[in-house]
């Protein structure tokens, strides 16, 4: 701890010392700083009255930054004092669960900004962009599938290692992201993604002669959203099922929370219009 406090503490009291000569107060008060920030409070309200305010924001402001960047450094110190505890072989296998935990956190955040985006499709240059969003969500999804496949690979080689670490509980976080609602939530997703492109596409393609009521162009634009509007539906039925299984496997084995990717609400997406 005290990374950054002690340096902030100084520079506060050095500030404290050399405002002394401004005002008829005692030296004591840049020790007094030194020792507690907080004081300075009571320094800047005694030398400047109701002008106090500014200086006394500041210092509570920056005593919070402080506090957080201190909380920040101090976890990420102590993960890798809980990883150097650990063989090479286990410390890879932790670096890549937590990898993997982020890329899906990314793809599911991912999805959320997408039909964010799809409310708003009014223009083609809007269609365009949506399709190439499309294109970044299925790069994370290759990374998602790459380090599902790496995290496989390892558990398994590194069983013998586990076991002998006292480590079997890790096998639960292969067991979650190759758990049958996962995959067939994992597959829907794909699907929902290609329906929605093709529709999109057809829009990009066609999109004044949609816009002008062209029956044969949304006859087929029809079709294409149908297709569409059941791959949404199915995805919605797999996705509230997953959401419920990823909560229920938290709350059973709750210190692989570091690991998986945190409890959601139950959602649904909605329809683009």
């Amino acid at each position: 701890m005290y990374y950054i406090y002690f340096p902030y503490a100084f520079v506060l009291a050095l500030f404290v010392f050399f405002d002394l000569s401004k005002h008829r107060v005692s030296k004591w008060w840049a020790l007094a700083v030194f020792v507690s920030p907080l004081v300075s409070i009571y320094y800047f309200i005694k030398t400047r009255a109701l002008k106090g305010a500014v200086p006394v924001l500041f210092v509570i402001v920056s005593f919070a930054a402080v506090g957080v960047v201190e909380k920040m450094i101090y976890s990420m110190e102590k993960e890798k004092a809980v990883l150097e505890s650990f063989s090479p072989e286990i410390r890879q296998l932790l670096v890549l669960s937590k990898d993997l935990k982020t890329v899906t956190i990314r793809l599911d955040n991912g999805i959320e900004k997408l039909e964010q985006l799809s409310k708003i499709q009014s223009r083609r240059v809007g269609v365009g962009k949506t399709i190439d969003y499309i294109g970044e969500l299925r790069v994370l999804i290759l990374e998602n599938k790459t380090a599902v496949t790496r995290l496989n690979l390892l558990i398994s080689d590194y069983r013998d290692l586990l076991e002998k670490e006292n480590l079997l509980w890790m096998e639960n976080i292969k067991a979650f992201y190759n758990n049958d609602i996962v995959v067939r939530y994992e597959a829907s997703l794909q699907s929902y993604l290609e329906t929605f492109e093709t529709l999109l596409q057809y829009i990009f393609d066609n999109f004044e002669k949609i816009d002008s009521k062209s029956s044969v162009h949304i006859k087929n634009y029809d079709a294409y959203y149908m297709k569409y509007r059941q791959a949404v539906d199915r995805h919605n039925r797999i996705g509230v099922k997953k959401i419920k299984f990823q909560n229920n496997f938290l709350v059973e084995h709750p210190r692989l929370k570091p690991y998986l990717p945190s409890t959601r609400q139950t959602d649904f997406l909605k329809l683009w219009e």
